[in-house]
């Protein structure tokens, strides 16, 4: 979603890593990303990343959390593919207060995905939530 959200957006994303954490070979976070320039939020994520399933050199860039994966993917040349498994929508008035920075609308729009290596196997599942790209 990352590369598509710089072309709605016209700028890159930055990282705003809310929570992290690590159990064995997965690493889960909870993030903003944001317009470089704007610092405009763009979207809001889970991700559990299966780090066991990315070269050992790649996992420092992971962790850092500086950089959204599909960047360091997209930077580092490893083959992948978005599987998007489903499609929501979700009220305001049951998101938490965290997620205020996606803006006031009353109704959000979002989608689980998995991101899937080359041999099938998967590296990440994610749940994107995402503001009403018309507002200002």
């Amino acid at each position: 979603m990352t590369s598509t959200l710089e072309r709605h957006y016209g700028e890159g994303m930055l990282l705003e890593v809310l929570v992290d954490g690590q159990a064995d070979n997965y690493y889960f976070r909870e993030v903003v990303l944001r317009g470089g320039e704007t610092g405009r939020a763009a979207e809001f994520g889970l991700i559990e990343i299966e780090l066991n399933r990315f070269p050992e050199d790649l996992h420092q860039a992971i962790l850092s959390g500086g950089q959204p994966l599909g960047g360091i993917l997209n930077e580092t040349g490893v083959t992948y593919k978005s599987r998007p498994l489903g499609y929501f929508s979700v009220a305001r008035g049951i998101l938490p207060t965290k997620l205020s920075a996606l803006g006031n609308d009353d109704l959000f729009y979002g989608r689980f995905n998995q991101l899937m290596g080359s041999d099938g196997s998967c590296l990440a599942r994610i749940l994107e939530i995402l503001p009403d790209s018309h507002q200002p």
